[in-house]
């Protein structure tokens, strides 16, 4: 059974082009999306090697380089690694905020 699409282009002479890149099913534009490009590449590399795939062989389906696949998997998670201690350093702030208001509050 096929789990992947080919991404086409529309060209200027309104025919569609292969990019030689591949999209698993689950990830093509479902309703309500808001994956970013990187988002989607990240997952469709993740579902690949789930299912055993190498790295190469990954490459060779998305039409980039091993190399390629592997830089996209670390600054993926670098970049969502970055977002995580943002998030919790702006959760600490606000409690931090929340306990002088109470302090405040409690003074008065």
């Amino acid at each position: 059974m096929k789990k992947y699409a080919h991404n086409l282009i529309f060209s200027d002479n309104l025919i569609f082009s292969d990019t030689g890149q591949l999209t698993a099913f689950e990830n093509i534009n479902k309703a309500g999306s808001d994956l970013s490009e990187k988002e989607r590449d990240y997952n469709d590399i993740m579902q690949m090697r789930s299912e055993g795939m190498t790295y190469r062989e990954i490459g060779d389906r998305m039409g980039i380089s091993q190399t390629g696949v592997i830089k996209r998997v670390k600054t993926y998670e670098e970049r969502m690694e970055k977002i995580r201690q943002q998030t919790k350093e702006i959760n600490e702030r606000q409690q931090e905020l929340a306990f002088e208001n109470l302090e405040e509050f409690t003074e008065i």
